[in-house]
């Protein structure tokens, strides 16, 4: 109903890197979606691949069967709320219901349902972690608390914004321990069981990493690495991390209604932040206050996630777990602080009231007749080298297989003597994310390359300057019998597409 997914992580790596990953070209292609991207495990991206390009005639199957993710997250949040608000009164049910739509409905979850984020995927194998945590916790089953860590860490080595609900995960599995008055045994059956979920999901690329650029995170921590492929720094996460103390403390306050909808937070992490501090207060301060299991665990999820996503990321699109938790804890609060039916007439006002705010709009673009649609043959030949300037490698895999791909070029404001505000644009990700070193390694490659070069670009008036071109050794050849212009559907990030004959400078 929202249209085809057309956000930049789309265009940019999403299709790249399960088609690099399924035809072995992850060590052929040199970042073609560029340095920070390329290397991201592609397994939560293979099956997204595999509809989009079998069902390229069928758009809004690919799209049905995308948003069934989100029936998975929504069924791994029932059977946590039902062991979360346990009750057999109408009150109890009514409580458990609207508990769970206020979970399940979040500006991040609804907004990203059918997208190529794989942040639905991951919420929804969290969600299950923690099914598994509760079942431990009201049962007392400890092989459960070990299937909660294992996914919870298996999520994580999948894709690494999951880590936050894994960290409160692992904080609610190290609870149940203790208050089971577990013997040590069980503390290192535990971190085994998260050590290899972690490393059955990841292992694989962190030991390909290491031996092919230097570091197992490549280009995270390569202050401690030292990669020669990127600067030796810590490479930043971005924006929206807090800085100062009033961020870090009030966050989600200050951002419920931010502009800028990758920034923006939702309502339920107040919620959630506020029930945190309340039950945490009642229970220093009130003689003879004890958490209930759920209780407990919900402080443990809440707190685990909140605090790891908060220095990590900050982010909205990051912040499934953290609303569905945010939104438990919140129910949680109002069970202990009022009378049944008063909680649950307050779930029913709360969540009626977020259902009347707007959605947000993300970046979508009407369905039409495949997945995707190019308005002119883009002849690539056999033997050729073809490097890519701005992210779209999400074209590679429609283009000539026998072909060989590099990217990472940047549009430099210094290089192109252009402000930084009209080359921005084409400049999505911060300054820092382009400082890879792959340029020696490209020119040298097109050097030895016995075929022709050609370079595919954004349309821009910049792409005709010798100085993007500079550090690869080769130049554009404008001429109109060696380009060839086209746009493809989707995409909302560029004017249209150029791929040119390059000539090279030696």
């Amino acid at each position: 109903m929202s249209g085809q997914d057309v956000c930049f992580d789309f265009q940019n790596y999403h299709l790249y890197i399960p088609y690099a990953f399924l035809h072995g070209r992850l060590a052929w292609d040199i970042i073609p979606a560029g340095a920070l991207h390329t290397f991201f495990n592609p397994l939560l991206d293979v099956p997204s691949y595999l509809l989009f390009t079998s069902l390229s005639s069928w758009p809004r199957t690919v799209g049905f069967l995308m948003g069934g993710y989100y029936g998975l997250f929504l069924f791994a949040l029932w059977k946590c709320a039902a062991l979360l608000l346990p009750g057999d009164s109408r009150a109890a049910k009514i409580t458990r219901l609207f508990a769970f739509c206020l979970a399940g409905s979040g500006l991040a979850a609804v907004g990203q349902v059918g997208r190529f984020t794989n942040e639905i995927q991951t919420a929804w194998l969290g969600v299950c972690a923690c099914w598994f945590l509760l079942k431990s916790a009201c049962g007392g089953k400890r092989g459960n608390l070990y299937w909660a860590v294992f996914i919870a860490a298996f999520t994580a080595g999948l894709k690494y914004t999951a880590g936050p609900a894994a960290v409160g995960v692992c904080l609610g599995g190290a609870y149940v321990l203790v208050r089971g008055k577990s013997p040590w045994r069980a503390y290192v059956y535990a971190a085994l069981a998260a050590a290899a979920g972690f490393l059955l999901a990841d292992g694989y690329f962190l030991y390909t990493k290491w031996v092919e650029l230097g570091s197992p995170l490549f280009p995270y921590f390569n202050h401690i690495f030292k990669s020669p492929y990127f600067a030796p720094e810590s490479l930043p996460n971005g924006f929206a991390t807090p800085r100062g103390v009033k961020e870090w403390l009030f966050l989600p306050f200050l951002r419920w209604n931010f502009p800028v909808l990758e920034y923006r937070l939702d309502i339920r992490l107040i919620l959630g932040l506020v029930s945190f501090w309340v039950l945490a207060g009642w229970r220093i301060f009130v003689k003879k206050a004890v958490f209930s299991v759920q209780e407990a665990v919900g402080m443990c999820l809440f707190a685990g996630t909140y605090g790891a996503w908060v220095l990590l990321f900050g982010n909205m699109r990051y912040a499934v777990c953290l609303e569905a938790f945010s939104a438990w804890l919140f129910a949680l609060a109002l069970k202990r602080f009022m009378p049944l039916r008063a909680a649950a007439v307050v779930l029913v006002v709360v969540w009626s009231g977020l259902m009347l705010i707007p959605p947000a709009t993300w970046h979508r673009h009407p369905f039409v007749e495949k997945t995707m649609v190019f308005s002119a043959d883009v002849p690539v030949p056999d033997d050729a080298f073809v490097l890519i300037a701005g992210h779209l490698s999400f074209l590679v895999p429609f283009l000539n297989p026998q072909a060989r791909y590099a990217g990472g070029v940047w549009f430099s404001p210094e290089k192109l003597h252009a402000p930084a505000a009209e080359v921005k644009r084409f400049n999505w990700l911060q300054p820092a994310d382009y400082q890879h070193r792959f340029a020696p390694r490209i020119k040298s490659e097109i050097v030895r390359h016995p075929g022709p070069v050609y370079i595919l670009a954004p349309v821009s008036q910049w792409m005709w300057k010798d100085e993007l071109w500079a550090d690869y050794g080769v130049r554009v050849v404008p001429s109109a019998e060696d380009c060839r212009f086209f746009t493809v559907s989707p995409d909302v990030l560029y004017d249209g597409f150029v791929l040119c004959k390059a000539q090279k400078a030696s």
